[in-house]
């Protein structure tokens, strides 16, 4: 009986080891993205002209486990709007363990005179006043007054949705339409459909229909739950 009763307590105590390991790993493990801030008193307006420098410069990212991870903040992409009136700007920022936040922000937008057509990726599309078509990212943006924005701030951990390109280049005549979404091949996700995918496809990069010329872009979406997927880099040619 007292032999029972030693394998008893030792059982017990090793589940109890066991448990108490389980948490602490749990606790240890770094499944927090990390926090971007923007200062809003430096960005009160954006063109073309500052360059994406300016904008990193107003950016700051802490994280939990890493600290300060301002070093690992990328602007993801800068989606225009059509009439030239903001420029939503997508930032994210990385830590150590690939735990990744996307920081999306309004901020009013200086045009140019020269400026040309900004290329964006969605399932809608306008008309410009050059008769170019332009597609135009909607879903999770938002509008109002003028002034800088700070919107979402989802976070994208390993995981993520899977992005395939039916082409990796494509060419268009000069003034032509241009919508990424036809040259997408397949969207996967272990939880949204590829229609839901869809209307989450973004484009990194920019690019002018009305000048010839190559342009580098890059291709990503993220999920329902703000994992983000792999990029899919895609070159545009304009004859």
């Amino acid at each position: 009986m007292n032999n029972k009763r030693v394998v008893y307590v030792l059982l017990g105590g090793l589940i109890a080891v066991f448990g108490a390991v389980i948490i602490l790993l749990e606790v240890m493990s770094d499944n927090e993205a990390p926090k971007i801030t923007i200062d809003t008193n430096r960005l009160t307006s954006y063109s073309k002209a500052q360059g994406k420098d300016f904008l990193l410069s107003c950016a700051t990212a802490k994280d939990a486990q890493d600290g300060d991870v301002s070093k690992n903040v990328v602007i993801a992409s800068i989606h225009l709007a059509p009439d030239y009136s903001y420029a939503l700007v997508e930032y994210t920022a990385t830590d150590s363990a690939k735990n990744v936040s996307t920081l999306t922000v309004k901020v009013p937008y200086v045009k140019a005179d020269d400026e040309g057509v900004y290329i964006d990726a969605s399932e809608h599309s306008v008309e410009n006043a050059s008769g170019t078509q332009v597609t135009t990212t909607a879903a999770g943006r938002t509008t109002g007054a003028s002034g800088t924005q700070i919107t979402t701030e989802p976070t994208t951990k390993a995981g993520g949705p899977l992005i395939t390109m039916k082409v990796s280049s494509a060419e268009i005549e000069r003034g032509a339409s241009f919508n990424i979404m036809r040259y997408v091949d397949e969207l996967q996700d272990d939880k949204d459909t590829k229609d839901e995918l869809s209307r989450r496809v973004s484009v990194s990069g920019e690019a002018n229909t009305s000048v010839a010329g190559t342009y580098q872009l890059e291709v990503f979406c993220t999920d329902s739950d703000g994992n983000r997927s792999n990029t899919a880099e895609f070159i545009l040619t304009v004859k």
